[in-house]
């Protein structure tokens, strides 16, 4: 089933809020729907924030849509912050490595300071 995302623009930030569960059932219509929003914001993004803090669930290839999405943020000229909620999908991507390389918030309000947009 295809997922539609709704992303908020805010003055300094796209923050896109992600499902419950992220794995391989739904991480092709996540690629897609990511690269969508950051293709309809090209020239104009700054900072992309993924919105994870609703999710409970992420596998491994789940995971993988984190630096998949950074990547293609990247190459549009904007930086990529994730917000998490759940302390098991912080292990995740603490297991998977995504923290070295993607700034992860322990919840929205950090990840939209914009101290951290600097």
């Amino acid at each position: 089933m295809p997922i539609l995302l709704h992303p908020v623009d805010l003055p300094h930030c796209t923050v896109v809020p992600l499902p419950v569960e992220i794995d391989i059932s739904n991480l092709p219509s996540l690629y897609a729907e990511t690269g969508r929003v950051i293709s309809d914001r090209e020239g104009r993004l700054d900072v992309l924030v993924l919105d994870l803090t609703r999710t409970e669930f992420i596998d491994s290839r789940g995971a993988a849509l984190i630096p998949a999405v950074q990547e293609r943020a990247r190459e549009a000229g904007a930086r990529t912050r994730v917000a998490v909620g759940s302390d098991q999908v912080a292990l995740v991507l603490q297991l998977m490595r995504i923290r070295r390389d993607v700034p992860v918030y322990h919840d929205l309000a950090d990840a939209l300071m914009p101290a951290h947009h600097a």
